[in-house]
Formats: C-alpha cells, sequence, structure tokens
C-alpha cells in the first residue's frame, strides 16, 4: 500500500513538473514574440512572470534588462543585467550590457572605463564596448588613449562611420582642419546607404559649435 501511496505521488510530482516546464517555455516563447514585435509591455509582462518562476531560464534576466533599457528604464535594466552577470561572470553578453546601461545613465566615466577594461580583457575587439571607452576617454580629457580606442572600433564596419566621425571631431577640436574634412568624408561615405546611421552622423554634426 505505501509503495503505491508512493508511485501515486511520484506520478503527481512528474505530472506537475510537466506542467511547469511547459508554462516556462511557453513563457519564454510569447514574450520573444512580443518582442520583436516591439510589443514592449506585453513583452515586459511575459518575461516578469517567467522571472518570477525561474529567473534562471535560459536570457531572461538578460531579455528583461533589454527592455527596460529600450524603455530607458536604465536603473532597472542594469539591475537585471548585473544580476545575470553575478551568476555568471564570463557570460560577457551580460557584462556588455551592464557596460552599455551604466555608461548612458552618466555613472561616473572612472567606474565604467574599469568595466570596459576588463571586457576587453577577454574580447579585445569588441567594436561598441571600444567605441563607449573612446567616449569615456575623451570625456575625462584622455585624448590620445580615446584616439586609440576608436581606431580599434573602425575595424568593425557597423562602428566605422561613427569612429571616423568621432575621430574628426576631435581633431576639429585640435584645429586640425584637413584631418577633420577626411575622417568627416570618410563617415559619409560609409553611411550614405544606411538612413538612421546617416541621420546620427547629421545629429551629431549640427551640435557642432562654429570656430
Amino acid at each position: 500500500m505505501n509503495d503505491l501511496k508512493l508511485i501515486f505521488l511520484i506520478f503527481l510530482f512528474l505530472i506537475s513538473s510537466c506542467k511547469d516546464t511547459d508554462k516556462i517555455s511557453r513563457l519564454h516563447v510569447e514574450g520573444m514574440q512580443f518582442f520583436q514585435l516591439n510589443k514592449r509591455e506585453l513583452s515586459k509582462k511575459k518575461f516578469q512572470e517567467l522571472y518570477s518562476i525561474d529567473p534562471d531560464y535560459l536570457d531572461t534576466r538578460i531579455m528583461l534588462g533589454k527592455l527596460h533599457y529600450f524603455d530607458l528604464e536604465f536603473e532597472k535594466a542594469n539591475f537585471y543585467f548585473q544580476e545575470a552577470y553575478e551568476k555568471e561572470n564570463s557570460n560577457l553578453n551580460a557584462l556588455m550590457w551592464v557596460i552599455k546601461s551604466n555608461f548612458v545613465s552618466g555613472k561616473k566615466a572612472e567606474e565604467v572605463l574599469e568595466m570596459t577594461k576588463l571586457y576587453l580583457s577577454m574580447d579585445s575587439a569588441n567594436p561598441e564596448i571600444l567605441y563607449i571607452r573612446g567616449k569615456l576617454l575623451e570625456n575625462i580629457g584622455k585624448i590620445d588613449e580615446a584616439i586609440l580606442s576608436y581606431t580599434k572600433a573602425t575595424q568593425n564596419v557597423n562602428f566605422v562611420a561613427l569612429s571616423y566621425l568621432q575621430l574628426g571631431l576631435i581633431f576639429k577640436k585640435a584645429d586640425l582642419k584637413e584631418k577633420f574634412e577626411e575622417n568627416l568624408r570618410k563617415a559619409k561615405k560609409i553611411s550614405e546607404d544606411d538612413p538612421v546611421l546617416s541621420k546620427e552622423i547629421n545629429r551629431h554634426l549640427s551640435e557642432i559649435k562654429p570656430n
């Protein structure tokens, strides 16, 4: 009799576990679908429910962080990115998002620079981190190091235009007109077929104060 009772309890446990697994999988799929449709509030609800059940499931923390990040809720975003990184220190994707959220929220440059240094010690060629590092170094007046970081970032096509632009702006501040114009031409040439990137280049140029 006791054996039958034990078997029955195990059976109930297995059924319950299967239901939980199905629900977790469904929440993740639905959350991703809403995210891809840019329905962030609906996506956030799905991932928040998933987080309350199993926060370690796949990329749940990263997705919640991204959803808050794209809603400009950087403190909330950083909470999830930081938690994901603390759970797995080898997770470079989590560290990258920690850096990005701290950078855009205006955290102290020296602290974010330390994070970029740590990241680049494991992946020295990430153009986005190199670009952020360049901006931070430029902001604190370390121009030579900023130029080096921007130059490394130009080795990846996705950040070539913005990096050339930043190099050009540095040369403009140094009254090196020819180098400014040379880098500006490169930035415009690379971005001419990308309306979003071209708009971003022009936005930066519109902020330049005349000499």
